[in-house]
C-alpha cells in the first residue's frame, strides 16, 4: 500500500477534482448519462457522497447520515448541497487524525473492516476515477501516474482468478509490468498507464494494444 502521506495527497486531489468538475456542470446534465455505462452523472455524484460520507463517519467513529443513495430521489440543489455537506464531514474526519500515530487502528466500512489507511485508498480511488465519470475537464490522463500504478495493482488483484482472461500488462510509459492471473494463455497487452487504468476499471478501451495474436478481450465489471 502507498504510504500515509501519498494516500492523503490522493484523497485531497481526488477531492479538488470531483468538487471542480461537479462545480461546472449545469444541472441539467445531472441526469444525463456518464461515461460509465448505466450511470447517470447524478448516480455518480449520489454514489461518491455515499462513500464519503461513509468513510467520514466510520473515521470519526459517528453514524453515517441516512439517507437514500440513489439520484432519481434528489434534485440537483439536493444532490449538490448532500455532496458539501460530505465533502465538509471528510475534511473534518481527517483533520481530526493530524499525526500518523493517528492511523494505526481498524475501521468499518461498507460490512467490511478495514484499516485506517485502508479507507484513504478507498477515498483516492473512488473520488479520482468517478471524477472521470462525469465526463469533464478530468480525465484518466490527468491522474497521477503513481496513483494509476497503484490502481492498477488493485484491479489486477480483484480481477485475478475465475473467469478474468489472463494478461501480461505493460504500461508503456512508466516501464510497470502486471500479470493478471486468469483463463488461457496469458494475452500480452500495452498502453499508457493513463489508458490502461481506464480499460481494466471498465471504460475505454481503444487504446490498449494487443502485442501478437489476439483481440483485447471484454472485461467483466470491477467492482
Amino acid at each position: 500500500m502507498p504510504d500515509l502521506a501519498e494516500l492523503l495527497q490522493w484523497v485531497r486531489l481526488g477531492a479538488d477534482s470531483f468538487t471542480k468538475v461537479l462545480a461546472a456542470e449545469n444541472d441539467d446534465r445531472l441526469t444525463e448519462q456518464s461515461t460509465l455505462p448505466g450511470w447517470t452523472r447524478g448516480d455518480v455524484v449520489a454514489h461518491v457522497t455515499d462513500v464519503m460520507e461513509e468513510c467520514a463517519a466510520a473515521l470519526s467513529a459517528t453514524t453515517k447520515p441516512a439517507g437514500p443513495d440513489s439520484s432519481g430521489e434528489r434534485t440537483a440543489t439536493v444532490l449538490r448541497e448532500n455532496y458539501r455537506q460530505a465533502a465538509s464531514a471528510l475534511q473534518t474526519a481527517l483533520a481530526a487524525r493530524p499525526n500518523r500515530s493517528d492511523w494505526k487502528d481498524s475501521v468499518t466500512v461498507r460490512a467490511e473492516e478495514l484499516p485506517s489507511e485502508g479507507v484513504l485508498w478507498l477515498l483516492a480511488r473512488e473520488l479520482m476515477v468517478h471524477a472521470t465519470d462525469l465526463g469533464g475537464e478530468v480525465s484518466f490522463g490527468d491522474l497521477p501516474n503513481d496513483f494509476l500504478g497503484a490502481l492498477i495493482d488493485d484491479i489486477v488483484r480483484h480481477r485475478a482468478g475465475g473467469d478474468s482472461p489472463a494478461l501480461e500488462i505493460l504500461s508503456q510509459d512508466t516501464g510497470e509490468a502486471w500479470r493478471l492471473e486468469g483463463s488461457g494463455e496469458p494475452l500480452r497487452v500495452m498502453a499508457l498507464a493513463s489508458d490502461m487504468g481506464a480499460w481494466l476499471a471498465g471504460r475505454e478501451g481503444g487504446k490498449v494494444k494487443v502485442l501478437g495474436p489476439g483481440e483485447l478481450p471484454t472485461l467483466s465489471p470491477w467492482l
